[in-house]
């Protein structure tokens, strides 16, 4: 498969999601996957059923096209992370508009039932426009994945919009 560019994804925040924690308030964090590509957002200790990552993520993408799957837990310290729900954002719809804005998207069980929401935006850069390399983007003459905290377009100064 070749190479066509890399898509981020900006994980923003989440609103209304189901407390899952017996005692306290849910510490949410995300995996962002994209095919076998794998990416896990910071936990935030306390943050509730509102919580705020402004993350960015960095996927590679090929010929072969495939959903962006979020899936948000709870973090337990003595016990096994509690599930709380799912999105699939089909990368069709990015690869075709370049950007697609912050808009919130449903956490779904396996039962069916929405368990909250979580705001992402998304931007598609092909390979011909790649921005110039940051350091720790290749290893070993491999592509790699990583993410970024962000403050910039989605801080709490800025309005929002691509930089």
């Amino acid at each position: 498969m070749s190479l066509l560019g890399h898509v981020e994804v900006f994980l923003i925040g989440g609103k209304d999601m189901k407390k899952v924690d017996f005692l306290g308030k849910n510490d949410p964090y995300a995996i962002i996957s994209y095919k076998t590509q794998d990416q896990k957002s910071k936990s935030l200790e306390g943050a509730g059923s509102d919580p705020v990552w402004k993350q960015k993520f960095y996927f590679e993408v090929d010929e072969d096209i495939a959903d962006v799957v979020i899936r948000v837990f709870d973090e337990d310290r003595h016990t096994a992370d509690d599930f709380i729900g799912e999105t699939r954002i089909p990368l069709a719809r990015v690869l075709e508009e370049s950007e697609v804005p912050a808009q919130f998207y449903d956490l779904v069980r396996k039962s069916g039932r929405t368990h909250g929401q979580v705001e992402v935006a998304l931007k598609f850069t092909p390979l011909e426009k790649r921005p110039v390399q940051q350091p720790g983007t290749h290893q070993n003459g491999q592509h790699s994945t990583k993410h970024h905290h962000i403050d910039g377009p989605y801080g709490d100064n800025n309005p929002g919009g691509w930089r």
